[in-house]
C-alpha cells in the first residue's frame, strides 16, 4: 500500500489520523457549515467549542457552554467557606495562621484566584495539555486542523485557554475517543 506525499503529510500532521477520514471531516464542514463530532462511547464531562469575540478560531470551556454564567457569586462567601470550596490543597497550617477566617473574602481575591483554578477556560486548558495530541497541537499555522494552547497571551497576562478551528474540533474528538477518555465536544 503506498500514499500519495499529501495522504502522508496529513497523515502525519493530524497524529496519524488517516488521510479519508481527515477528507471525511472536511468535507463534513464544507457541506453542513459545522464540524462532524463522534459521539464518545462515554461522556463525563463536555468540552464546549464556542465562538469568543477576538479569539482565533473557537474556544474550549470545559462542561459550560457560557463563562459568563459559570462565576460564583463570592459575596456572600467567608474566607473559610472559599478556603475550603475553592483551595482544597491550600496548606492547612497556612490557613490556622490567618486570621478572621469568619471575615468575608474579598470578592476580587476570590475572583482572580478562581479564574486561574476553577474557570472552564483554565479546566479546558489544563484536561487535553498532557494528552499526545500528534501534530494537532502544533499546527495552527495550517489553515484548517489546528489547536492551539494560549498560555500568557502577553507581558502581564498569564491568562491560559485553549483556540481551536472548527476541522480541529472533529480531530479532537476523535483522539479523545481513540485515548478513552470520558470526554464529548459540543458546539455552544
Amino acid at each position: 500500500m503506498s500514499f500519495s506525499r499529501r495522504e502522508f503529510l496529513l497523515g502525519f500532521g493530524a497524529g496519524l489520523l488517516l488521510p479519508k477520514t481527515w477528507d471525511f471531516y472536511s468535507d463534513f464542514l464544507a457541506g453542513h457549515g459545522e464540524p462532524y463530532i463522534e459521539r464518545a462511547p462515554v461522556a463525563q464531562h463536555t468540552l464546549c467549542a464556542a465562538s469568543v469575540e477576538g479569539d482565533d478560531g473557537l474556544r474550549l470551556q470545559l462542561d459550560f457552554a457560557d463563562v459568563e454564567d459559570s462565576v460564583p457569586d463570592f459575596s456572600s462567601m467567608t474566607k473559610r467557606q472559599f478556603n475550603s470550596a475553592y483551595m482544597p490543597d491550600y496548606p492547612q497550617e497556612e490557613v490556622e495562621y490567618e486570621s478572621d477566617l469568619d471575615e468575608p473574602v474579598d470578592s476580587w481575591y476570590a475572583f482572580e484566584n478562581w479564574v486561574y483554578t476553577h474557570s472552564p477556560d483554565i479546566q479546558a486548558f489544563n484536561m487535553p495539555s498532557g494528552l499526545d495530541l500528534g501534530r494537532l497541537s502544533e499546527a495552527k499555522q495550517r489553515e484548517e486542523g489546528w489547536i492551539h494552547f494560549v498560555n500568557g497571551p502577553s507581558p502581564g497576562n498569564d491568562s491560559r485557554w485553549v483556540n481551536i478551528d472548527p476541522l480541529g474540533v472533529s480531530v479532537l474528538q476523535q483522539k479523545l475517543i481513540e485515548l478513552n477518555l470520558p470526554v464529548q465536544l459540543a458546539m455552544a
